[in-house]
């Protein structure tokens, strides 16, 4: 467990992490739904990985830095404004990419959504167990929590393309 007299990024680490698997399979369910190949999945989800991804650690620069510019009471639990965006943008890059991965091998294959698809779930329940770990809270409710809400927003994508792919 985490003291409270020690920096930690974990705040931004969940951010990052959780957002870049939500918004880069939200890209590959939605163009799985719409019927896009794999090819198209993989060409938009890159670009929203690093368009994205810069966009989150821009916005929390500016947000820690605001933060620390109305003057924190406790600096010692501040994270740097820096070191913050910088966490996020790995954790969205790294986790990020993860959806897009069979989509590099198996571009061709039928099969390449659902192995997107397990590859995104274990992302998210990985980065709940964790969150549940750090902040010792129960793993299992804090793993199944992210999932549900990683998994909610793809099934929204995944409806939307389809639908949309109705009018294109």
């Amino acid at each position: 467990m985490i003291t409270p007299y020690r920096q930690t990024y974990l705040a931004d680490v969940i951010l990052g992490g959780i957002d870049g698997c939500v918004t880069t399979f939200a890209i590959v369910a939605a163009a799985t739904g719409a019927g896009f190949s794999g090819s198209v999945a993989l060409i938009l989800g890159i670009a929203n990985l690093l368009a994205d991804g810069f966009s989150m650690a821009v916005s929390n620069f500016e947000a820690t830095k605001s933060r620390h510019d109305l003057g924190a009471k406790d600096k010692k639990l501040e994270a740097t404004p820096l070191g913050a965006a910088l966490a996020t943008f790995l954790a969205f890059l790294v986790i990020g990419f993860l959806p897009l991965l069979p989509f590099l091998f198996a571009l061709a294959s039928e099969k390449v959504f659902w192995v997107s698809c397990v590859i995104a779930g274990i992302a998210f329940m990985s980065i709940g167990l964790l969150k549940g770990w750090v902040i010792g809270h129960s793993y299992l409710r804090s793993g199944v929590q992210t999932l549900l809400m990683g998994g909610t927003a793809a099934a929204i994508a995944y409806f939307v393309g389809q639908w949309l792919q109705s009018f294109v």
